[in-house]
C-alpha cells in the first residue's frame, strides 16, 4: 500500500492472517503502530524511496512563490491580463535557505539550492556534526534556523514533537516576509496560524503538497471534502500530496 486508507486498529484486528504490511512510502502515520505490534503485523516502509522527486518539488515550489508564476498564469489565462510588473519576483541566488529535518530529503534539497547559489542552514538534532560539514551546512537550532531564512522548507515525520511546530509562536520567531515549504506531512503547520500570518504579511508565501485534513477525516470516501482557512490566502500554493 501507500499512505491511504488509514489502517486502524479495527481493520488490523479484522485482518487475521495479516502477517506484513509493506509500505511504498516514508511516512507511517497512517498506520495504528501500536495495534500492528499488538496483533503481530510487521510494517514495513521505504526510506529514502522518493527521496529525489520530493526534493525536486521542493525547489519547484520554491522558484514558483518566488517567481509568482501561479498568480501570473492565471491572471493571463482567466483575466486575459498581460502585466508583468504586477508580478515582480525575486531570485534565490544569494538568499538563505533553512531547512528543518536534514536527512536524505532534506539534504537533497540542500544540494540542489546551492546549485542556486543559496546559503544552506538546518536543524536536525540526530545527526552528527560531520554530516552538516560534508553537506556544506551550518547547523542551527529550530529557532536561529527561523530568525535568519528566507525560505524555510519542512523535512520532518509528524509526531507528538512536531505536530504544529509552526504555530503562531513559532511564525513570530520567524523572518518577517520568509517563506515556508512542507512537502512533509499535514499538521506540521497550524494552518489556521498560518493563514492569519500569510494574511498579515508576516509570512511571504506558504507552499504545501500536504494538508492537515487531506484525508478528509474519512478516507477515500464517495463525495469526501475538506477545506482549509488556508484556501483563502493568495499567496499559498497546494498540490495534492503529489
Amino acid at each position: 500500500m501507500r499512505v491511504d486508507p488509514a489502517i486502524n486498529k479495527e481493520i488490523l484486528e479484522a485482518a487475521k492472517k495479516l502477517k506484513v504490511i509493506g509500505v511504498c512510502s516514508v511516512g507511517l502515520n497512517h498506520i495504528d503502530m501500536d495495534a500492528a505490534k499488538a496483533n503481530g503485523v510487521q510494517v514495513f516502509n521505504a526510506p529514502g524511496l522518493n527521496g529525489n522527486a520530493v526534493a525536486e518539488l521542493t525547489i519547484s515550489k520554491m522558484l514558483e512563490l518566488a517567481r509568482h508564476t501561479v498568480p501570473a498564469c492565471n491572471d493571463v489565462k482567466l483575466y486575459k491580463h498581460w502585466d508583468k510588473y504586477k508580478f515582480m519576483g525575486q531570485e534565490l541566488r544569494g538568499k538563505t535557505l533553512g531547512v528543518l529535518g536534514f536527512g536524505r530529503i532534506g539534504q537533497r534539497v540542500g544540494e540542489l539550492a546551492r546549485a542556486f547559489k543559496m546559503e544552506v542552514v538546518a536543524y536536525d538534532p540526530y545527526l552528527p556534526v560531520e554530516v552538516f560539514e560534508q553537506q556544506h551546512a551550518k547547523s542551527m537550532s529550530i529557532d536561529e534556523v527561523l530568525k535568519v531564512s528566507d525560505f524555510v522548507t519542512i523535512h520532518m515525520p509528524l509526531n507528538d514533537e512536531t505536530r504544529h511546530l509552526f504555530n503562531a509562536h513559532s511564525i513570530s520567531e520567524t523572518k518577517t516576509g520568509a517563506v515556508v515549504l512542507n512537502m512533509a506531512r499535514g499538521g506540521i503547520v497550524n494552518e489556521q496560524d498560518m493563514c492569519d500570518a500569510l494574511k498579515s504579511g508576516k509570512i511571504g508565501g506558504y507552499a504545501s503538497d500536504v494538508m492537515e485534513k487531506e484525508l478528509a477525516d474519512g478516507g477515500l470516501t464517495e463525495g469526501a471534502g475538506f477545506d482549509s482557512p488556508l484556501f483563502e490566502c493568495d499567496n499559498f500554493i497546494v498540490s495534492p500530496h503529489l
